[in-house]
């Protein structure tokens, strides 16, 4: 354990009290989140985690979501910029670890855009921050649902 407690936060393999996985709880919360603001905005979804039967890249598989592409594979991804190999890094730039992760997720699965499938990191930082493309997918979501529902979008975002 690190004398500030910060391992606490992000290790992925302890327990937090009254949870049987640890961190990976928060991981998926955040997917159930992602999966009905999807549905609540009328978007067709498919199994959590699945992609053509495989049981990753996506937390959330979308139809519809983007003109380019017939499916969308939402992933959500937690990182700390309190990691020892990031952390000189994050102290100089918000939002450091946050762009690292999104890239290198869009670097380990390129073949899925051949297979029409447009691939969405969805990265929170452990400290609360979000990814742009966290932001632009729930206001999008916000709007859909507004347009369904009668709401005004700001009513839907909290």
């Amino acid at each position: 354990m690190d004398i500030r407690g910060s391992h606490a936060g992000c290790c992925k393999f302890g327990k937090q009290a009254n949870k049987e996985e640890g961190p990976i709880e928060r991981h998926n919360t955040l997917r159930n989140v992602v999966f009905h603001a999807c549905k609540a905005a009328g978007y067709a979804l498919e199994s959590l985690g699945l992609v053509n039967g495989q049981a990753r890249p996506a937390d959330v598989l979308v139809s519809g979501l983007h003109r380019s592409h017939p499916k969308s594979a939402l992933d959500v991804t937690i990182t700390s910029p309190l990691q020892q190999s990031y952390i000189k890094y994050a102290a100089r730039q918000s939002g450091y670890n946050m762009e690292k992760a999104y890239k290198m997720k869009l670097d380990r699965f390129p073949e899925l855009s051949d297979r029409g499938i447009k691939l969405v990191p969805l990265v929170w930082e452990t400290t609360g921050g979000a990814s742009d493309s966290v932001h632009t997918l729930f206001q999008d979501l916000a709007m859909m649902e507004a347009k369904r529902t009668g709401l005004r979008a700001k009513e839907i975002l909290f």
